[in-house]
């Protein structure tokens, strides 16, 4: 016997002879929804979590090394921090951590060659101009005197901790499974309420 079936009203699930599992297609319907937010926010979590990390190495290696004068920029390489394809993608022109975290040699790069959403989005919709693309390989990073304070307070380690994120993980999976077994059978009721007042 198959380990799951499906029939015209949903899906079975067996363990052996013995029915574990039946799901009518509505019900499989909230509980892949529920799963997918609660998959969501715990993807979303551990990112913001683990870029909050690689920026706070950053911040730390630059203000650390003396890092704060465009003679005295480094890059990525020279620096020898971790997570650069993380940095990358922070360190890309126009994101906020370049508020504070300065590229020394930024009139080197050769700008894009825009397309005409990329070049109307920036100058027309959000009325900038366009970034330059940065070249990671020779890119100097550092962060000035009057953006230390700033950068040290925005990307301190200060914040969740892993037992914390590790909780809180825990907290949206206990939240997603109680969803699961509640939200069905208010839906049940609903459906008997209203359908017994017609």
């Amino acid at each position: 016997m198959n380990f799951i079936t499906w029939t015209s009203t949903g899906m079975k699930m067996y363990l052996g002879d013995e029915i574990v599992i039946s799901l009518t297609y509505d019900e499989l319907s909230i509980y892949l929804v529920i799963l997918g937010v609660c998959a969501g926010l715990i993807i979303g979590l551990i990112y913001s979590y683990s870029t909050r990390i690689a920026a706070h190495r950053l911040t730390k290696a630059l203000i650390s090394g003396g890092h704060n004068t465009p003679e005295t920029a480094v890059t990525l390489s020279q620096l020898g921090v971790k997570s650069k394809f993380k940095l990358r993608r922070m360190l890309k022109s126009g994101r906020v951590i370049r508020r504070v975290v300065l590229c020394a040699n930024v009139a080197e790069m050769q700008d894009p060659t825009p397309t005409r959403l990329k070049k109307f989005w920036f100058t027309k919709f959000l009325g900038q101009e366009l970034p330059q693309k940065t070249d990671f390989k020779v890119a100097q990073f550092y962060i000035p005197e009057e953006n230390r304070i700033s950068a040290e307070v925005r990307y301190s380690r200060e914040g969740m901790s892993p037992a914390a994120l590790v909780i809180t993980v825990v907290v949206i999976i206990a939240v997603a499974i109680g969803a699961m077994l509640v939200v069905p059978e208010l839906l049940t009721m609903t459906e008997n309420v209203f359908g017994s007042s017609k």
